[in-house]
């Protein structure tokens, strides 16, 4: 075991609800700049590596970066999701449900998988592409739900994601994260460790 990754096996308690209050945060302050592809997703990578850096202690500065690239590849990976299902939906510019649905199951896998790799205990790693898979099954429902309270509240406009979208999606995303580093931390080092009772 190298210097640092120790850090990676301690069990974490602020995960699920700290890493959704940080996606939440940067929700906030991604929607002014929702229009920049390429910077979205580097905001949200960069709040939730800040989070990990400062509530639960890690200090690995490759994979830092690394998730932050991944994240930045995130947003316009699912746009082009979005597109590639547009083209056997209807001419409308406007983008359908199901379109919504499939860009934020992508940009959840997308986020996902690397983030169980670089974050939770390396035993996880076996399991981390089903999970993945599971939890893009999550993002792509809060991709749905997110444009479905844009239409409900009167934000919607044709070809545009709304501010809804990134608020429960970057959120939901997030927690979904923290939920599955939590179960890899309790299920693989609590395994490891002699039980207290």
């Amino acid at each position: 075991m190298q210097r640092g990754d120790w850090l990676l096996d301690q069990p974490a308690k602020r995960s699920p609800t700290g890493l959704a209050a940080a996606g939440c945060a940067s929700a906030l302050i991604s929607i002014p700049f929702k229009d920049n592809v390429l910077i979205l997703g580097a905001i949200f990578g960069t709040v939730l590596v800040v989070y990990f850096a400062l509530f639960e202690g890690l200090r690995t500065p490759v994979r830092f970066f690394v998730f932050i690239m991944v994240c930045s590849a995130a947003y316009p990976l699912s746009i082009l999701a979005v597109m590639f299902n547009g083209l056997t939906a209807s001419e409308s510019l406007d983008i359908t449900l199901a379109q919504f649905f499939a860009g934020g199951g992508v940009g959840a896998f997308v986020v996902l998988l690397p983030g169980m790799l670089l974050f939770g205990p390396a035993e996880m790693r076996g399991d981390a592409l089903g999970l993945a898979f599971f939890g893009a099954l999550g993002g792509g429902i809060l991709g749905l739900l997110g444009e479905e309270l844009d239409r409900a509240i009167g934000l919607h406009r044709a070809a545009d994601f709304g501010a809804s979208v990134f608020l429960v999606w970057q959120s939901g995303v997030a927690l979904i994260l923290g939920v599955l580093l939590k179960w890899g931390r309790k299920r693989y080092v609590s395994a490891t460790q002699t039980p207290t009772k």
